[in-house]
Formats: structure tokens, C-alpha cells, sequence
């Protein structure tokens, strides 16, 4: 299945296949293949696409061996009318050159399965049809069985097949038996004969696929019948006429059970006028083979001795066949010869040494041979003798034939008697046979013996056993049973060799190398170490066997300590179940046998690939081999965003070691070819906060020096130059969200500090609007909150923070009062806690944090910082004092009797510029604010006076100075304000003059002491009384009668009270006109500008 991902909604309806290219990399540099129909897709329209493909496009893949085999040969290129989005857009073509990569690539773990097969055994054909491509180059043909039946009643193992298929690799082949495996198939009777007896075996590991996945054991039928209907043919025959027999070799296998000997003649040429004599009878003790032995009968063999040139010697030893003398094993007849067929051997009766008989004992490694005389041990010649596994086997097939060797040491000839004679085979020529699988059972053991073999007591040669003539059977056969021994074996760590050396031919079929265990000592063992299937034998049948240590195996050895390091740490156990001989004699147990020859690994390790996955900060290195994770130096590799460190834009990121938890870069992994590097956090978010850098596959590349990383045996790692960084094999974007990890309140400073799990965009994306501190983890009844101002600073808060995992949020002066007015809020870690809301900030892949919602402070420190007045203001009209702090102070806290208003920044001694210290009380100056950064101070009545009746004191912003002691007022958290003592006392900011009139409060008349007492609001001056313009009358409005004061004395200073005395004149007019008899009759009446306050503002009428 090929899946396909777009950037938007397709129309499936709209796939074109055919503009699908399959290839081996950006640019193909080998075979390509086009898909072609039926491959399609059966989705519905939508962006994703899966395609499957048709079985003949599989296969074609499998085929081409350079392209979808891995990740890195997995490319694809399309044309422009390989789909339409659905308003009718052609795809963005990808051409050759910027073909695509795959993302994701699962490789074919799957066994190929026989699916059928057809016999013709006229052809010598099986051909087989599996369900998907297999590499022929991987048969392995003794795998392949005949059955008669599912279980395998009657069978017979392949040994000599080939196979052959239209190119190397295909879903169907043909294998072509040969004939020696024909013949013994056709000789076993009930079996490939017909439809129900013709079944194949097939064993696992017979065959894998182009992903070497091993076809598994199956046994199946034929499909249709078994095919073979040619006639069997006479191809040679030998005449004995001392024992009076014919042996007959045909080209299949005979039954003599058919024979009609009546239908055989013996002729003395090829002319029709020779000779000829047709037989009457006879006998054949044979089995079902290619070879029959004729008997001919005592009667036919004199009748033919009378003929004077009939089978008197070879050349007149010729035979004819009529139709049906014998049938094959289906029972097809014999066809007629249309030429007469003459001897290929011909023995008279002038006796030479003929072997009549022999004995194999494959146990002992001997032959015994039984002649009819007395035979010369002395002339044996070895060479002369052949052991082959048919009576017939061609002379280009050496590998079902073994001629004997001579020389010294090799075989021995030990003579039993003179008829008896003992060949014993040397240990080359026994394992050569036990190679070729000669001699496996009887009727796969054949003798044949040269002329010049031997000769008899008279010097007469010995009767040949020819090679598809006469080759013989042994009388009795003795199988090996003796057990072979594993007698030492060397290693070669670097490059993963295993060599065993056995006492006989093994075979590497029955090789099991999960039964080798090494181990580090030959006694008290602390470790070893179990080879798997990985590992494979790498040799053919024979004693010395290569086992190539698979990189699993021998990553896993150099991973346990001291165990195979050098000779002294390497022995070696097998297990019956390691291997067997030939003939199935399992393996002798060995225990802890030492290594011969040691050879230490000195290659040293190379970084095959990486991948960087920068959401979980993992960077997973290959290796070639197992590397030494305690060797590690993290600051010998660099991720960089280009090849070379010379290239344009070069940015890189050397990895750290800091010790603290999670701060530097470490490994977990166990030594290993694959290891895990976690990032610290300091590298993690170097790198993100570092633009364009590990950002994708385009600017991720590795640099590593040699001291990075040692493999087990010390080796370095294979640095990479400055030019030839690694590019990585495969990268993970970040698209985790970051999260709020802690949080920090300074108060006494003014910072939040935010803390995050890993670097966020601080600049572009932090929306301080969406930051609320709160004192609660949930809104309840009382919650106070104080969501994050964006005005402009100082007034709202803002972020003094680059990218990074912490950002520090300098609070405006709106924000950190609101938070310090709000008594429960941000006092202590009990009553601060934040939200975020979604989007606050973002992380460098764009990803939104995590909204948070009633997150504890870590920690909250108190404000410790004392406030300070920054100004203040006062307004002699309306008697305002007002103070502007630079924070939220507690009003409560105000000690009005701690402020001091003076003429200068220090007071000085003379009445009218002296200063005025603020009194409390029931007439004392008093605040109704709030708390808040302003406070608001009424003068009270005697404040406020006795400030004016100082004419130096606050007449101007000159004159206008304030002393604050600490304990004047203190902040929210009880801490005292900044002392302004007096010398450097601060002038007000904004003064108001007084511009309101003064006017009489009340007044009182003693007119027994001839005196009156004016009380004003405010303090007027006592110099600017005009008693002229002061008139006493009887009524408020209705006026009978009045006086005004001629003069008079005024007594007082500058004041609010004033006492008037009165003149004599003015108090007898005064009492001559009853006013002021009571208070009834009592009233005073004042004209503008009576009287003046100390800014010169006249009273009113």
C-alpha cells in the first residue's frame, strides 16, 4: 500500500497511476518503475490517499532490487495529471530530480507461500508458482521434497535439482530435476504416479523473497496430473557370457516384473542378414531401477554359444527390442528399437578377477571387496576406484561422483584372504564423500572400478565396472553411526568470524547455532553468551565450518564485559544439537573448549545514521557496531543547520554536560550499537531558541570528533569533517504544547516570572492581556484577580524577557497597585496564582501553551521595599493636601502628626516661615482614601489655620515644602515610607493659592464691658480690620434702628478670632438706640472689604 498525503482535499476518482514513478532516490540512478492499472485506490475523496497496488506491480518492485528495500531507496515522482483536487487543480508535479522521499517505511515481513505447482517428468519439470517474487539465488534445492501423500508416507529428497526462472527474480520458476533425482522419483513406486500421490514438501528456508523472508514449510498438491507418457528406451547393454546374464540400462526406471523376453533379439550386426537369435525365456532378480540384469536361460545360452558370429565377442554382440519387452513404472511399454543396439561391454569366457560382490561400512570407512580368485593386494591402484551415487552419473557431474586419492596416508589395503580384500578410505576421501552425499544409503552407493584397478595372481586385469554399464550396488551397507567431534575453533572479533574444526564432514543443513555458548573462563563462568539464528554458517558440507556472527550477536557479545576480549576470555560450549554428520549422527558435546586463534576487534565504529526527535529531545545514534556509552563526551557533537561549517548562515549547537538535574545532555541507553542521547534542557532549548536551526530535515546535521563515543574494545569513533556533517536520517518536529512548569512572584521587586517546559517565542507572541493573577486556585465568593495591563509602560506591565524557557514580566505601575490594593491578593504563596489563557504564548514551532487555570506560585516574595512619596500637592483653597506614592500605601496606617509643612527644604525659626507640623484629633487634619497611591489629606480647622496665619508659610509653591517622617504611613505591607526629613524637604509639585473670601463663623457682644468678638472661618489679617465698615441694627432684614462703628481697638493678632473694643461714643449710641439689648435685637452687618485673610481676599458684603 502506498499512502499519499496532500496539502488539501483530492479527488480519488481523479488518480492516474500511470503518472506514478517508483525510484531509487531524488534522482533515479538505476531501473525505475511506473504503476500501472489495476493498481488504484478504493478511499473515498480527502487528503489522505492509499493506493494499493496490483500484484504485477509488486512484483516488479521486488524485481528491481535497487529501489523499496529501505527508507533511503524509497522515492517517488509524479506528473501533474497524477491527481486533481476537487475544484480541478492539478497536483504539484514532483519530476525526477525532486522526487519525494517516503516518510514512513514498512519493509515486507511477510513469507512467501507456494501457491501451486505442475509435474512433468517427461520435461524433468516442476514449476512453481508462489505468491509473490522470490530470489531463486537463495534455493536451496535439498529443501525440496517428493511426497506421496500430506504426510509423507513414501518420499524422497531432492539432491540434484537447479532452477530457472525469465530473470533472476520472479514469482514463478521452474525447477529442473535432474535425472538421477527423475529416475529415483520415477523407481518408487506409488508415488508421482498419479494426482493423488504427487505432492511436494517444502521445507523452511527453501526459498525467500527479495526481503529474505523465508518461504515456510508446506506440503501441497499437484495441480492437474502428474505428466510422463514417453516410452522407456534400451540406451546400453553389457554381455557376461562366463555367468550367461545381459545387463540392461534403460533411460528410466524398468519394472522387470514386465518383462517379455520373448520380444528380445540377439543379433550379430546391423545388416538385417546377421545373425540373429530370439530368446525363449529367462529371469531377472532385479529391483525396479535403470538397470535390469537378464538371466538368460540355460537352453538360450547354448543355443546361442552354436552360433559362430553371434555374441562370440563384442563386435558381433548387438540386440534388438519389438514393441513392450518391458514397461516403465506408469506402465508405458518399451518402443520397438529401429537399429540394432550393440554391447558396450562384452566379457567372454576367458576369466579375469571379477568382483562379485562388495561390502560399504561408512561407519568404519571401508570397503570390502569379494572376488570370484585370488586378487594381488600389491597392485591396487586408489585412484581407480570411484564411489558415485547412481549407476550412471555423466562426466561433467563431479558432484555425485568421488574418484579415490593416492598417495601417502591415504587409503590403506588390508588383506582379509584371497578372494577378500579390505579398502579403507583415508579421512580426505571419506569426507569428500560424506561432501558430495555420496553413499548416503545403499541404493545411493555405486562402485565403479577402472581396468587397470587390480590384476590376479596371473597378471590378468580386473573386469571393469563402467559407469553407467555395469556400476554395482554393495551386498550390505553399514551406516555411520559414530558421532562427530568438534576439536578446536577460532575467532576473529573484527570481523565477526567463527571457524570450527570437526573430525568428519558435517552437514551444514542441520547447523542449530543457537547450541553455541561462549564463556569468559573454562571454570567458575560469570558470563557468556548464547549465539541466535541471526548467525549463519557460511560453509558448505565439509569439517571446517565458517559461522559468519551475525551484528546482532556480536554487538551483543562486545557488550558484556570481559567476555570474549581476547584468548584468555574465550572458550566455548556445543550441544549435541549443534550440528550432525551426513548421515544425522549428532554432534558430540563439547564444554568450554579455549579459542585457538584470537583476533581483537581494531575497527573503529562509525555513526551509520541519527534521528532527532525535538518533541521528546531524544537523539538516537547508529552505530556499526556496539559502542561504550560510558565513554561518552557530549561536548565532542554538534547539531548544526548546514553541511559545512564555511557554508553561508552557519549556525551550531555544542552540547553541554552540565551536571544539573536535567540541565545537560545524558544517556540512559546500555551499551549498544543504538543509543539514546536525552537532551538537557539547556540544549533543548538552545536549540529551539536558536531561528533556523534543527528546525526539520533541511538544517539538521551532526558534527562529532573521535573522542565522542569508544566501542568496547577502545576503539574511537570515526569523527566527520567540518564539511561532511551528517545530515539526519530522520526528524520529529516539535508539536507538544508547551506547558507552564512554575511561576514566581517578586513583589518587592515588581517580576512574574513565568517558567516553561522549554523555549517559548516571547517577543512575537506573548499577549500579557491574558495573564490574571488571582488568590485562588478556583473563583469563589471574595476572589480577587488582576488581569494584566497592555498600556503602554511604565503605567501597564510588559515582558523584559528574550526567547527562552523563562520569561520575566516587569509589572506596570497600574498592575502592581491594583495587586498591592487588593489585601488578599499576592501576599504570600497561599494567596497568588495565575492563569493562562489560550494563546498566551506560543513555542518555537508555533504550538499554544497549555491554558492554565489557578496555578500555585512557587514561590512569592513579600515587598520589602519601603515606599516613597513621589510628590505632592497642595490647595490653600479648597485646604487639600494631597500625596502621590509609588505604590499603594495603607491609609489606615496614617499618622497625620507625622507630616510637617514648612517654608523650605529646612525650617527656619522666624514666626512666619515656621513650620507647621499636622495635628489629629477631633479638629485635626483627617484622610477618607481609599487605599491607593493617592492619598488625600483635609486640613483640619487648626491645621489649615495655623498654616495661614503664617504669611511666609504656603503662600506659593515657593514656600511650600513637606517633611515626612517613616512612620508617617506605611505600604501594604507594613512597611514605612521612605523618611524625608527636614533639610531636604520636598517642595510641592502643584500649589493653589486661596482665593475664597473669609467669612464671620459668628460673633458675641459683652455689652457690660463694651466689647464685641468676630470668629471667621479662616485666619484673617487683624490688620486689615476697618471698624467704619462694621454696623450693629436690630434685625436681620426689617431695620428700625442701626449704628456703625466710628473706631474702636482691635486686641488680637492675626487669627480667626477678633475682640473689637468699643469706643465710648459708639457703645452710648449703641445702647441709646436698644440694640443689642439681647440677642433678639443683635445683628452686624459688614461691608466688602471689612476685613482681609491672609491672601488679601476680601469679605464679602
Amino acid at each position: 500500500i502506498l499512502t499519499f498525503y496532500f496539502s488539501e482535499t483530492v479527488l480519488a476518482s481523479s488518480l492516474n497511476v500511470s503518472q506514478v514513478t517508483l525510484q531509487n532516490g531524488l534522482t533515479a540512478t538505476g531501473l525505475t518503475h511506473a504503476l500501472r492499472p489495476p493498481t488504484g485506490t478504493t478511499n473515498s475523496d480527502g487528503p489522505v490517499i492509499a493506493i494499493n497496488m496490483s500484484t504485477f506491480d509488486i512484483n516488479r518492485i521486488n524485481y528491481l532490487t535497487n529501489i523499496y528495500t529501505s527508507q533511503q531507496n524509497s522515492y517517488i515522482s509524479i506528473g501533474s495529471t497524477t491527481i486533481y483536487d476537487m475544484n480541478g487543480n492539478a497536483v504539484t508535479p514532483r519530476p525526477d530530480g525532486y522526487a519525494e522521499n517516503v516518510r514512513n517505511f514498512t519493509e515486507d515481513l511477510r513469507n512467501p507461500t507456494l501457491v501451486n505447482f505442475t509435474v512433468d517428468l517427461d520435461r524433468h519439470e516442476v514449476r512453481l508458482f508462489f505468491d509473490e517474487t522470490i530470489n531463486l539465488t537463495t534455493a536451496r534445492f535439498p529443501k525440496f521434497s517428493a511426497f506421496s501423500d500430506a504426510n509423507g508416507t513414501i518420499w524422497y529428497q531432492l539432491k540434484g535439482a537447479r532452477g530457472e526462472v525469465r530473470g533472476t527474480y520472479a514469482h514463478d520458476f521452474v525447477l529442473y530435476l535432474d535425472k538421477p533425482d527423475v529416475d529415483r522419483i520415477k523407481v518408487t513406486e506409488d508415488m508421482w504416479t498419479t494426482k493423488n500421490n504427487t505432492w511436494l514438501y517444502i521445507a523452511n528456508g527453501a526459498v525467500r523473497d527479495m526481503n529474505r523472508n523465508s518461504v515456510n514449510t508446506q506440503v501441497l498438491p499437484v495441480t492437474g496430473f502428474p505428466k510422463e507418457s514417453l516410452p522407456p528406451n534400451l540406451v546400453s547393454f553389457a554381455v557376461n557370457m562366463t555367468d550367461g546374464t545381459l545387463v540392461l540400462n534403460f533411460d528410466e526406471p524398468v519394472q522387470p516384473t514386465t518383462f517379455n523376453y520373448s520380444r528380445i533379439v540377439l543379433v550379430g550386426g546391423k545388416n538385417n542378414d546377421s545373425e540373429s537369435y530370439t530368446l525363449t525365456g529367462g529371469d531377472s532378480i532385479s529391483e525396479n531401477g535403470l538397470q535390469i540384469i537378464l538371466q538368460i536361460t540355460f537352453a538360450d545360452l547354448n543355443s546361442i554359444k552354436a552360433f559362430e558370429n553371434l555374441f562370440t565377442k563384442q563386435s558381433n554382440s548387438y540386440v534388438k527390442f519389438g514393441d513392450g519387452v518391458i514397461a516403465d513404472m506408469v506402465g508405458n511399454p518399451s518402443a520397438a528399437t529401429n537399429e540394432s543396439l550393440q554391447a558396450a561391454s562384452y566379457f567372454n569366457d576367458t576369466l579375469r578377477p571379477v568382483l562379485i560382490s562388495y561390502d560399504l561400512d561408512m561407519n568404519m570407512g571401508h570397503l570390502l571387496l569379494t572376488f570370484q580368485e585370488t586378487v594381488d593386494v600389491s597392485s591396487f591402484v586408489f585412484e581407480s576406484f570411484v564411489l558415485q551415487s547412481y549407476s550412471n552419473v555423466s562426466d561433467e557431474d563431479a558432484t555425485h561422483k568421488h574418484r579415490l586419492t593416492g598417495g601417502l596416508a591415504e587409503s590403506k589395503i588390508t588383506e582379509l584372504d584371497n578372494r577378500h580384500v579390505t579398502l579403507k578410505f583415508s579421512l580426505y576421501d571419506l569426507n569428500q564423500i560424506k561432501i558430495k552425499k555420496i553413499a548416503t544409503d545403499r541404493n545411493s552407493s555405486w562402485l565403479v572400478i577402472d581396468n587397470d584397478a587390480l590384476v590376479d595372481m596371473h597378471g590378468e586385469p580386473v573386469v571393469p565396472l563402467l559407469n553407467g554399464i555395469n556400476a554395482k550396488k554393495p551386498r550390505n551397507y553399514t551406516f555411520d553411526t559414530t558421532q562427530p567431534v568438534l576439536q578446536q575453533f577460532d575467532v576473529d572479533m573484527d570481523s565477526g568470524l567463527l571457524t570450527m574444526y570437526f573430525s568428519e564432514t558435517v552437514d551444514v543443513e542441520k547447523f542449530n547455532v543457537t547450541a553455541i555458548i561462549l564463556y569468559d573462563r573454562q571454570r567458575n563462568s560469570t558470563n557468556f553468551y548464547q549465539l541466535t539464528f541471526e548467525s549463519v554458517a557460511t560453509s558448505r558440507d565439509g569439517p571446517v565450518i565458517n559461522v559468519s556472527i551475525s551484528a546482532h550477536d556480536q554487538n551483543t557479545l562486545k557488550q558484556i564485559d570481559l567476555l570474549a576480549t581476547e584468548i584468555n576470555s574465550t572458550f566455548l560450549s556445543v550441544s549435541s544439537d549443534l550440528i550432525a554428520d551426513t548421515m544425522g549422527n549428532r554432534l558430540e558435546k563439547a564444554t568450554k573448549l579455549k579459542v585457538r586463534e584470537f583476533l581483537a576487534d581494531e575497527s573503529s565504529p562509525r555513526l551509520l545514521g541519527y534521528e532527532l526527535d525535538i518533541d521528546s529531545g531524544n537523539l538516537t545514534l547508529t552505530f556499526d557496531e556496539t559502542v561504550n556509552v560510558s565513554s561518552i563526551d557530549v561536548t565532542s557533537i554538534a547539531l548544526a543547520n548546514r553541511q559545512s561549517s564555511a557554508a553561508a548562515g552557519y549556525r551550531s549547537r555544542q552540547l553541554s554536560n552540565n551536571c544539573k538535574a536535567s540541565r545537560g545532555t545524558v544517556s540512559s541507553s546500555a551499551n549498544w550499537p543504538v543509543i539514546v542521547l536525552n537532551l538537557g534542557e539547556d540544549d533543548l532549548n538552545a536549540l529551539k531558541k536558536t531561528r533556523n536551526l534543527t528546525t526539520g530535515y533541511e538544517d539538521t546535521f551532526l558534527f562529532l570528533s573521535p573522542n565522542f563515543i569508544k566501542d568496547m574494545n577502545g576503539n574511537e569513533v570515526v569523527a566527520t569533517e567540518s564539511s561532511e556533517a551528517l545530515n539526519t536520517t530522520h526528524f520529529t518536529s516539535d508539536t507538544s504544547k508547551p506547558t507552564l512548569r512554575s511561576f514566581d512572584l517578586d513583589m518587592d521587586s515588581g517580576l512574574l516570572f513565568l517558567t516553561f517546559s522549554e523555549t517559548v517565542k516571547v517577543v512575537e507572541t506573548l499577549k500579557i492581556n491574558k495573564i490574571m493573577l488571582q488568590n485562588a486556585s478556583n473563583f469563589i465568593a471574595n476572589s480577587s484577580s488582576q488581569t494584566l495591563s497592555t498600556d503602554p509602560w511604565p503605567f501597564g506591565s510588559r515582558s523584559v524577557s528574550e526567547d527562552g524557557p523563562v520569561v520575566t514580566i516587569e509589572l506596570g505601575f497600574v498592575d502592581l497597585n491594583e495587586i498591592k490594593y487588593k489585601q488578599n491578593l499576592g501576599t504570600s504563596r497561599n494567596d497568588t496564582f495565575v492563569s493562562l489563557l489560550e494563546g498566551a504564548i506560543f513555542d518555537m514551532n508555533n504550538n499554544s501553551l497549555v491554558p492554565v487555570t489557578g496555578f500555585q506560585a512557587r514561590t512569592q516574595i513579600e515587598d520589602t521595599t519601603m515606599p516613597k512619596l513621589l510628590n505632592f500637592s497642595l490647595n490653600m483653597n479648597t485646604t487639600i493636601l494631597t500625596l502621590t506614592f509609588d505604590e499603594t500605601v495603607n491609609t489606615k496606617s496614617l499618622n497625620v502628626s507625622r507630616l510637617v509643612i514648612q517654608n523650605a527644604a529646612g525650617s527656619v525659626q522666624d514666626y512666619h516661615s515656621s513650620a507647621r507640623k499636622l495635628t489629629g484629633g477631633q479638629n485635626g487634619s483627617i484622610t477618607s482614601s481609599d487605599n491607593n497611591h493617592i492619598v488625600v489629606v483635609n486640613l483640619g480647622s487648626e491645621d489649615r489655620n495655623e498654616i495661614k496665619r503664617r504669611r511666609m508659610l504656603a503662600i506659593n509653591s515657593f514656600t511650600s515644602f513637606l517633611v515626612v517622617k517613616a512612620s508617617a504611613i506605611k505600604d501594604m505591607d507594613g512597611n514605612s515610607v521612605v523618611d524625608i526629613p527636614d533639610g531636604i524637604a520636598k517642595q510641592t509639585a502643584l500649589f493653589v493659592e486661596d482665593e475664597s473670601p473669609p467669612a464671620v463663623s459668628s460673633f458675641s457682644i459683652d455689652m457690660d464691658g463694651g466689647f464685641f468678638i468676630l470668629t471667621f472661618d479662616e485666619t484673617i489679617r487683624a490688620d486689615s480690620l476697618n471698624l467704619t465698615q462694621l454696623t450693629l441694627q436690630d434685625g436681620a432684614f426689617k431695620i428700625d434702628y442701626n449704628h456703625t462703628l466710628t473706631g474702636g481697638e482691635s486686641t488680637q493678632s492675626d487669627g480667626i478670632i477678633i475682640r473689637i473694643n468699643l469706643t465710648v461714643d459708639d457703645l452710648n449710641e449703641i445702647k441709646r438706640k436698644h440694640l443689642c439689648r439681647e440677642v433678639a435685637d443683635c445683628y452686624l452687618l459688614h461691608e466688602y472689604g471689612a476685613v482681609r485673610d491672609m491672601k488679601w481676599n476680601a469679605i464679602e458684603e
